[in-house]
Parts: C-alpha cells; sequence; structure tokens
C-alpha cells in the first residue's frame, strides 16, 4: 500500500469524521478507493478510485446511498452470483459486518481476475471508514519473485549436483571397484538432477497456466502478448487480438451448476486451440472471459479466425452429466496501430468491439472501429 493508503488506515485513531471530509479534495488522486459512511450507514463521501473500481454513476453516488444500496449495485453490476431469493439474507450480512465495526484487512477477488484487498475502521462519531487497496500487481511480484528465489535455488542445487557427478566419475578411472562405486553413485545422481529439472519446469507451468482451462493465466497472457507486440514492431509485421466473452454464462451456471460451467470454460478453450494457428496464444482473463493474440494476422485475417471459431462453438452442444449445454460465444477483433505504446491500448479497442457483439444480441464477430 503506498503512503497515502497507510496515512488512511491510520486516520480512525486521530479524526473525527468532520476532520477526515476536509482531505476531499486530495483523496480523488489516492491510489485506493475510499468510502466514508455516517452512523446511518449512508455515504457521505466516495472518492474516485472507488467509483472507478465499483463503476458508480453519477445519479447513485448524488443522492447519498446508504451501503445497502451500493453493495446491491455491485451485486447486480459485477457478480450476480447470489440468487435473488437469497439476495435479502446476502445484503444483510454484508451491512451487519460493517455496522459491527472494524473488519480486518479482506481479499476480495474480481471477475477480471484482479485482488483487492478490503478494510473497515471504526471513525470516534459513529462513522465508517472503508478502504479498498487494489493489490493485484503486489500479489503477483510476490509469486513471481517466490518462483525465482525458488528456481535460483534449484538451479544452484543441480550445478551442484552435476559437479558432484563429475568428480566421481574421475574417481572411476582409478580403480575398478571404484569405477562400480561411481557408477552407483553417478545414476543416483542424474536421477536426482532430472527430478529437479522436472521441478522447476512444475513450477514454471504452475505460475503462468489457468489451473481449470491449461491455457495462460492473466498475468502470463499479457506477458506474452506484449512480447509479440515488441517483435512485430521491430520486425514491421501485423498483429491482432481477439476478445471471447460465453454468452450468457450466468445461465448456464444457474441451470447446469459450477460444473456444467466449467465444463463450458474447458471446451472453448479446446475450441480456441484448435482455431488457433501455429504461434497464436490464448489467455483467460477472468471468469468467461478469454483473449487470443495473432501475430502475423491483419484485422481481416483476425475476422477469419474469430468467425470460424464462433461457428463452430454455435454448432456443437458440451455434454455435462448426460445433458447437452449449447452455449455461443461473442468475439471483438482489434488490431495493432502505429501509435500503440502497449497491448492494452489493442485490448482495450478488441474489448470496446466485444461490448459491441454483446449489444448487438451477442452470437457473432465484430472489428474495431477504424481510426
Amino acid at each position: 500500500m503506498s503512503a497515502v493508503g497507510n496515512d488512511i488506515a491510520a486516520l480512525p485513531s486521530r479524526f473525527a469524521l468532520s476532520d477526515v471530509l476536509g482531505l476531499v479534495g486530495a483523496l480523488d488522486h489516492a491510489d485506493i478507493g475510499i468510502l466514508l459512511l455516517d452512523a446511518e450507514l449512508h455515504a457521505v463521501y466516495m472518492n474516485q478510485p472507488f467509483r472507478d473500481l465499483w463503476t458508480i454513476p453519477d445519479v447513485l453516488a448524488a443522492r447519498r446511498p446508504s451501503f445497502r444500496d451500493l453493495v446491491r449495485h455491485v451485486e447486480t453490476t459485477h457478480w450476480r452470483h447470489v440468487a435473488p431469493n437469497q439476495r435479502r439474507s446476502y445484503l444483510r450480512r454484508r451491512e451487519r459486518a460493517i455496522r459491527a465495526g472494524a473488519v480486518a484487512p479482506t481479499p476480495i477477488e474480481l471477475p477480471d481476475g484482479r485482488q483487492v484487498r478490503f478494510r473497515c475502521d471504526t471513525l470516534p462519531d459513529g462513522g465508517r471508514l472503508l478502504t479498498y487497496a487494489d493489490v493485484t500487481d503486489d500479489i503477483r511480484r510476490a509469486s513471481e519473485s517466490a518462483v525465482q528465489r525458488i528456481s535460483a535455488e534449484l538451479r544452484f542445487a543441480t550445478e551442484t549436483l552435476e559437479t558432484q557427478a563429475a568428480y566421481l566419475v574421475a574417481l572411476a578411472e582409478e580403480t575398478e571397484e571404484t569405477r562400480k562405486q561411481a557408477d552407483t553413485a553417478r545414476l543416483m545422481l542424474e536421477r536426482e538432477v532430472e527430478e529437479r529439472r522436472n521441478i522447476e519446469a512444475q513450477l514454471r507451468q504452475v505460475a503462468t497456466t489457468d489451473s481449470l482451462t491449461g491455457v495462460l493465466n492473466r498475468a502470463a497472457f499479457l506477458t506474452c502478448a506484449e512480447r509479440e507486440l515488441i517483435r512485430a514492431r521491430n520486425n514491421g509485421k501485423v498483429l491482432s487480438i481477439l476478445m471471447l466473452d460465453a454468452d450468457h454464462f450466468k445461465t448456464v451456471n444457474d441451470r447446469h451448476g459450477h460444473a456444467g460451467g466449467d465444463a463450458v470454460l474447458q471446451y472453448l478453450a479446446g475450441a480456441c486451440r484448435t482455431a488457433m494457428r501455429a504461434g497464436d496464444s490464448i489467455g483467460r482473463l477472468g471468469g468467461e472471459e478469454f483473449a487470443v493474440v495473432l501475430p502475423g494476422a491483419t484485422l481481416e485475417m483476425g475476422e477469419e479466425v474469430a468467425e470460424r471459431l464462433r461457428g463452430q462453438i454455435a454448432s456443437h452442444a458440451v455434454w455435462h452429466g448426460g445433458v447437452p449445454i449449447a452455449f455461443t460465444v461473442s468475439v471483438g477483433v482489434g488490431a495493432a496501430r502505429c501509435a500503440d505504446q502497449s497491448i492494452e491500448q489493442v485490448m482495450a479497442r478488441a474489448d470496446a468491439a466485444l461490448y459491441a457483439a454483446k449489444e448487438a444480441g451477442r452470437n457473432r464477430v465484430v472489428l474495431e472501429r477504424a481510426a
């Protein structure tokens, strides 16, 4: 958390709600979302990062909504995972937790894969200070650091074992008996070296792969796609991106359970592999959203791949538990431009095209708007 985040976390022990409100001019530039509630749990202030995080519209923010209204908005616009007949008890549980007082830092995973750390503190005059810090990059860096440290330790141990094996081979030349002993020890060391190399490969696999579908996870895909964009720019080549989303995925989960939803996501990942060319890469960005990077493909070539994939999925059902599950996908296609500084810019245009495909009725391919 930044220095601003640390200062905000310490405010409840030094200021009343009226004092905190004097800082609102600076809080819109903080790197954490901040929500101030009065003693009746009505919003008296929310900074811009909080509104951006939970997509709070102006009309909702302007009427000093209750915490329950905000939770209901987030539930219906972001997750929608609570059944209507359970929503009342769900809202009451959330409200009781805040009304009870301080809540220790709690991790929240968003549908797009980001990680947010939530905290609630009680103010001296009965209000509540809620903070939401995006810690996705911190978690990713910690994971990468751990994998790098373990890999370095394994490489050091492997090199040591290889050195010992070479020494034993030299000893084997002295006597026949020593040679036999050295051969046995060398074979054991070689097996251990191979096992350690397998462990290192497995660590790399875990760090870069989505466990459900076997495709690249979000962080690994972004790294791969950024590398392909740099290569395309250096070599004067083209590149396109597909953004895919399973249509009405919530309905699939409601009708067939999460196991049925998992079967749909696994089938979608397999269909993407079948439609892809050699050198293409696919990643799961979070939930039911996938992305494919197509090096050397123009916007029109990307459209052909996307349409082939869309048609294949629309014409086949997924069988789960003896029941067919029919579903479709919407696809947005974007292509790299000379002015692009990062792969996120290409993905943003493809994502806008995906949104347009959803708005136009789903089960279709839409290209990015012309520059």
